[in-house]
């Protein structure tokens, strides 16, 4: 990613003086490391050894998930569920080389519907975001090529609308207007592993 020249140095000095995960992630988008780079290597060292990490392993029981079974399948409570937990492990630099983390992939890889998508409350029925989030953690987390991880995006890509968009259409009754649901970050996650239509996220200007 090319910055602006004022700001390149002062910003990049303040990013690298962050938290560990900020620097793996400066290094990794701001300045194109490899995952075999030195830096990076130390930054990803740093961030597994941190006490707030450490904390969050405590919580991965042997089964392969954090709090209760059940949490997989819901938004709440935000944070502290696997739901939550593994996106943001991915960001780390977390890989399923990682025996903890291939144990809670797996965890979730059992929770997967026969249709590849992945279910919210109730866990039978399939949640359009719920499987992108997860699914997207999943490729993340160094699974993009498992098959399981690739049913999810083709059925991903099956939900994909018309107009090329992703999600639902939902009706703001209160002002009687439509608003396209904010998933615009599904065809990101999507194109790297399957090819389909790139749509145009412009959104039309009400008369």
């Amino acid at each position: 990613m090319k910055l602006e020249a004022p700001l390149t140095k002062e910003l990049l000095s303040w990013l690298l003086g962050q938290q560990p995960w900020v620097v793996y992630r400066t290094l990794v988008d701001l300045l194109d490391k490899g995952q075999k780079d030195e830096a990076v290597l130390v930054a990803r060292m740093a961030v597994s050894e941190h006490r707030l990490v450490k904390r969050i392993f405590q919580g991965l029981n042997e089964e392969g998930y954090w709090r209760k079974p059940k949490d997989i399948h819901t938004w709440w409570p935000r944070k502290d569920t696997t739901f939550w937990i593994l996106p943001v492990l991915a960001d780390f630099g977390f890989t399923v080389l990682d025996e903890r983390i291939a144990r809670a992939c797996e965890y979730v890889l059992s929770t997967q519907l026969i249709s590849g998508a992945f279910g919210w409350d109730p866990p039978t029925k399939p949640g359009d975001w719920h499987t992108a989030i997860i699914t997207e953690s999943l490729a993340k987390l160094g699974l993009l090529s498992d098959t399981r991880v690739g049913r999810a995006y083709d059925w991903l890509i099956k939900r994909q609308r018309l107009d090329g968009d992703f999600g639902a259409r939902i009706l703001a009754a209160s002002v009687g207007q439509e608003r396209r649901s904010p998933v615009a970050q599904w065809p990101r996650c999507l194109r790297s592993a399957h090819s389909l239509r790139i749509p145009n996220f412009s959104i039309p200007r009400s008369s």
